[in-house]
C-alpha cells in the first residue's frame, strides 16, 4: 500500500480522521523513492560525462 502512487487518489474517498497515519507514511515513502530516483539519475549523468555545456550543445546545436 505504501509504495502505491495511486494511494492518494483512493485515500481521498476516506474520512479525514482515518487518513492521518497511513497518509503520512505513504507520502514519506513516495518522497523518499523520488529523492533516490533523482540522486541516481544525477549520478548516472555524471558518470556518463554529460555536463551542462554538453546538454546545451545537444539541445541547441546551431547556437554560437
Amino acid at each position: 500500500m505504501y509504495i502505491n502512487p495511486f494511494f492518494f487518489l483512493t485515500a481521498s474517498f476516506a474520512p479525514p480522521k482515518e487518513l492521518y497515519p497511513a497518509w503520512v507514511t505513504c507520502a514519506c515513502v513516495f518522497i523518499a523513492f523520488g529523492a533516490v530516483a533523482v540522486r541516481l539519475t544525477l549520478r548516472n549523468l555524471q558518470r556518463a560525462g554529460v555536463t551542462c555545456k554538453a546538454r546545451r550543445e545537444i539541445a541547441y546545436p546551431n547556437r554560437a
